[in-house]
């Protein structure tokens, strides 16, 4: 189903980029100061979220749909 590999990859997508968010948080604060770490984790924390709230409206329309077939 399509809305259900959409869904999937948005959340995919949203976990990968968290990683990237957290992982340089942590290299900005435990190993080597990042010039522009506030910025770099501000826009993909933000792109991260936009992922997640992609899959989840991927997910309810999926669901919508499987009712009014139902």
């Amino acid at each position: 189903n399509t809305s259900t590999y959409t869904s999937r990859l948005f959340s995919l997508l949203g976990a990968l980029v968290f990683v990237v968010s957290d992982s340089l948080l942590g290299i900005d604060r435990f190993d080597t100061p990042l010039k522009e770490a506030k910025f770099l984790v501000f826009i993909t924390y933000y792109v991260a979220m936009v992922f997640n709230t992609l899959s989840a409206i991927a997910d309810k329309e999926k669901t919508e749909a499987k009712g009014k077939n139902a």
